[in-house]
């Protein structure tokens, strides 16, 4: 669950930190650049609410897998297209994207519920933390090869996401509840 949680972040950060390089480098305004992202952000921010209710009518582990790999072509292609239709395939693709994060940190908590709060730090501190650390390395290759291509590549990051996503159970299973210690 970590993995997954640290191979999303670094996808959902460097595409963040990337486009508006690329942007730019094509002609376009700083100002530009940032509207397209600022519609990529919304988009990832309404696939947090998505995830939640769809977890809990499809179950998390399904929807973490699926919304991974749905994710992944929109990604692919977004790179390669120019203008609104860049933006909005973009922004689809953070909303599959992201559309697993509350997700993963409700599955956590669930598998350890007496650690929820560690889980939590592990699965949004932590994780996210890792994630972002990465994105160094993200543009030390987009320095190598291009932009681009350093994001079509990274657009299959989620892929491998999604099969970590197959290890985890159907349902966490619930461990018998520990009574807190009550000091009289």
């Amino acid at each position: 669950l970590y993995l997954i949680v640290v191979l999303r972040t670094l996808t959902s950060l460097a595409f963040a930190t990337f486009v508006p390089v690329m942007l730019t480098r094509r002609g376009l305004s700083v100002g530009q650049a940032g509207v397209a992202v600022a519609v990529y952000l919304f988009g990832t921010g309404l696939g947090g609410f998505m995830g939640g209710p769809a977890a809990d009518r499809f179950g998390p582990r399904r929807v973490i897998a699926l919304s991974l790999v749905v994710a992944c072509p929109f990604l692919v292609v977004a790179p390669l297209l120019t203008g609104w239709l860049f933006v909005v395939v973009l922004a689809i693709g953070g909303l599959f994207l992201q559309s697993t994060l509350p997700v993963n940190v409700t599955f956590g908590q669930a598998l350890a519920p007496v650690s929820a709060a560690t889980v939590s730090s592990l699965m949004m501190g932590f994780g996210w933390g890792t994630g972002g650390l990465s994105v160094p390395l993200v543009g030390f290759i987009a320095d190598r090869v291009g932009i681009e291509p350093t994001l079509i590549g990274l657009s299959f990051v989620p892929l491998v996401a999604a099969a970590c996503a197959t290890r985890l159970p159907d349902e966490p299973r619930h461990l018998p509840a520990v009574e807190p210690a009550v000091v009289r």
